[in-house]
């Protein structure tokens, strides 16, 4: 039952995150402490005492890898809050995949928000602009040039939401006989 109350606690903390961002292009931090808060205590819940320490570790860890991007103009400071908030409610080969996805989720969130905004052009030139620049090793941001803000918050959910899924199903497998 805890277990049920700390994911719908999330889940909802994760839907307003992206509803704000989708609005105003704004995180709320004590909307982000707030998620940050339930996904220690969900650890520490479902893992024990020495989870909480892995908790707070790998929200500090992500937080500190999301702090590089956010120097670099890839992702907002809401943005990495949150990821770093939402990692702390994983394991760490979790939070891992949970980053993978979201960052795949949000290459199609980009996609859509630009075309939506009939910016496609601008950001696929700017994206082709940032590889490359990439492959020379010098600094380029494509977000400067395309001048598209995406809401990010709602990759974010879809990338939680699809690790969700993932462990859901990898644990409703074994149960089912299907392994």
């Amino acid at each position: 039952m805890t277990h049920t109350i700390c994911i719908a606690l999330l889940l909802a903390g994760v839907a307003l995150a992206a509803a704000s961002d989708l609005v105003s292009r704004r995180i709320p931090n004590v909307l982000v402490l707030a998620v940050a808060f339930v996904a220690i205590a969900a650890s520490g819940i479902e893992r024990g005492p020495l989870a909480v320490v892995v908790a707070l570790l790998l929200g500090c860890a992500v937080l500190a890898l999301g702090t590089v991007a956010f120097s670099m103009r890839i992702l907002g400071g809401g943005d990495v809050k949150l990821i770093a908030a939402l990692a702390a409610a994983l394991t760490p080969l979790d939070a891992l995949s949970f980053i993978f996805l979201t960052a795949a989720c949000g290459a199609l969130v980009a996609l859509a928000y630009a075309a939506h905004r009939r910016r496609l052009r601008a950001v696929l030139t700017s994206v082709s602009h940032s590889a490359a620049a990439t492959v020379q090793l010098r600094r380029h941001v494509a977000p400067a040039i395309s001048g598209v803000r995406i809401p990010y918050a709602i990759a974010i959910a879809g990338g939680f939401v699809l690790i969700l899924s993932l462990h859901a199903a990898h644990v409703a497998l074994p149960a089912q006989g299907l392994l």
